[in-house]
């Protein structure tokens, strides 16, 4: 579902400012929703070392991703220090441009 409702603005070729921020409201909230399903699971007694050290880096990155995301949702801001941009390549940097 949260799929589809990204391919939705994305093929648009003139999303509006309102259908963007709403995009991004629903994505933010799978992610919660799904980030707190794991922190209930941890609380429950589950461990996170039956994870690969490249899934719990994963995790590590994700919820950092959506902590930046999140903050630049609630600014109306477009940019922020050191943003991940890439989970598969997170030491990279955007170019600065200007």
């Amino acid at each position: 579902m949260a799929r589809k409702d990204y391919i939705v603005v994305a093929k648009k070729s003139r999303s509006r400012h309102k259908q963007r921020s709403k995009a991004i409201k629903r994505q933010l909230q799978d992610i919660k929703r799904n980030l707190s399903h794991i922190q209930g699971l941890i609380s429950l007694g589950a461990t996170l070392s039956a994870l690969t050290k490249k899934q719990y880096k994963m995790l590590l990155m994700v919820t950092e991703v959506y902590r930046q995301k999140l903050w630049l949702y609630e600014n109306k801001k477009q940019s922020i220090s050191d943003r991940i941009v890439s989970l598969k390549q997170p030491h990279i940097r955007p170019i600065l441009r200007r």
